[in-house]
């Protein structure tokens, strides 16, 4: 990276670390899930007419739930990326105030203001937790739909099945159960992962520019 000398002084050393070291590995994430938010929709349609072929009209009852949930997990990805945001300015912060220790420990050695020092580290350094513990959060509910996420939806699928006066098998169940596992990895994993991760590379854009 070539800066110029006013930039040099607008930011600091601590800052482009933390850029180099967290948010430009950010491009890898977001271009391996980029296909992704093709794909899926793509792969959706494909699946919904196979299932159409098993059991008829009751298969969109199952796919309506999956994507019902899309707008909440777009929500929850942007929510997702705020955060990131937010963490990324504080610890931006708390690099920085370390560098600035390290560069005056003389300083604070000779006037004893470690404890001071050590109270706004100890600060800043929650507040970058605070942050981290509500992305964790967040991406903790985002991710527990690939765990119940297709289960309703061939629940709903089955149970409109047989109300619909047709008679299930367990090699009927099975066929359909299949099918939603395919639509669980590319519609409830890696499509909202790739809402996410495009949303956290433009704010990370954002931050390099």
């Amino acid at each position: 990276m070539r800066l110029s000398n006013e930039s040099l002084g607008e930011t600091s050393g601590g800052r482009i670390v933390n850029l180099l070291s967290n948010d430009v590995q950010r491009f890898d994430g977001a271009l391996f899930f980029l296909h992704f938010l093709w794909i899926s929709p793509l792969e959706t349609i494909i699946i919904t007419y196979l299932l159409w072929q098993e059991i008829g009209v009751s298969s969109i009852f199952g796919v309506a739930i999956l994507i019902t949930f899309i707008p909440l997990q777009v929500w929850l990805g942007k929510k997702i990326s705020k955060f990131r945001l937010k963490t990324a300015i504080v610890t931006d912060e708390r690099v920085h105030l370390m560098n600035e220790i390290i560069l005056g420990i003389q300083l604070i050695k000779m006037y004893t203001w470690e404890k001071p020092f050590e109270y706004l580290v100890q600060y800043t350094r929650k507040m970058e937790i605070q942050q981290i513990r509500g992305s964790s959060y967040i991406r903790a509910i985002f991710l527990s739909f690939m765990v119940f996420h297709t289960r309703i939806a061939l629940f709903f699928s089955i149970v409109a099945y047989v109300l619909f006066g047709n008679y299930i098998t367990a090699q009927k169940v099975f066929v359909v159960a299949t099918y939603y596992n395919i639509l669980r990895v590319s519609l409830t994993i890696y499509f909202p992962q790739g809402i996410a991760q495009i949303a956290e590379l433009i704010m990370t854009i954002k931050r390099i520019q």
